[in-house]
């Protein structure tokens, strides 16, 4: 697809700024990228302090050299209609993924086009606290966990414990 096409939901795939300050760049191809961006500023906001510098250092340390050019955003951030490579897990209705170096996430615009904005926000937080998790232990959170008796990974609990610390309802998931 060439940067000036449309893809099926009539949208031409653009970069929108989330934080350009830190080179936070939303690559939307599908939804309503205005309201993903202000959840995501929000979500960043409420996230303590050290999760956000830890964060930086590690995008800024897994920048790959490919990405020499200013328009090439990282990390790569994607609200997207569908995505070929896009794992829905047991259940089959994932909204996000976070790919294992905790610096690549796709967000499905048809799912979070049709949650309140609180809970977008603690989709966000939930992919974003996976990415802590990567940092802070490479070798053992997304892959190679031990899965609970539904299929559920120990990593989407921790995921979800950790964006509950910074402030974040994660009982939409649970339907509770």
């Amino acid at each position: 697809m060439t940067p000036s096409s449309k893809n099926n939901s009539g949208i031409r795939p653009q970069y929108v700024p989330i934080l350009p300050r830190h080179d936070l760049y939303l690559f939307h191809v599908g939804g309503d990228a205005q309201k993903f961006v202000a959840a995501f500023r929000r979500t960043w906001c409420q996230m303590p302090v050290w999760a956000r510098r830890t964060l930086l250092k590690h995008w800024r340390r897994t920048r790959p050299a490919l990405l020499t050019s200013p328009a090439c955003h990282w990390p790569s951030i994607e609200l997207v209609p569908l995505k070929s490579d896009f794992e829905c897990g047991n259940s089959g209705d994932a909204l996000a993924q976070t790919k294992a170096n905790g610096s690549e996430f796709a967000f499905l615009s048809g799912g979070t086009d049709q949650l309140p904005e609180s809970a977008v926000e603690a989709v966000i937080a939930h992919e974003l606290a996976h990415a802590i998790h990567f940092i802070k232990d490479r070798d053992g959170h997304l892959a190679g966990r031990q899965a609970d008796v539904f299929g559920f990974s120990q990593a989407e609990f921790d995921a979800d414990e950790t964006a509950e610390s910074w402030g974040f309802d994660m009982e939409f998931k649970r339907g509770e």
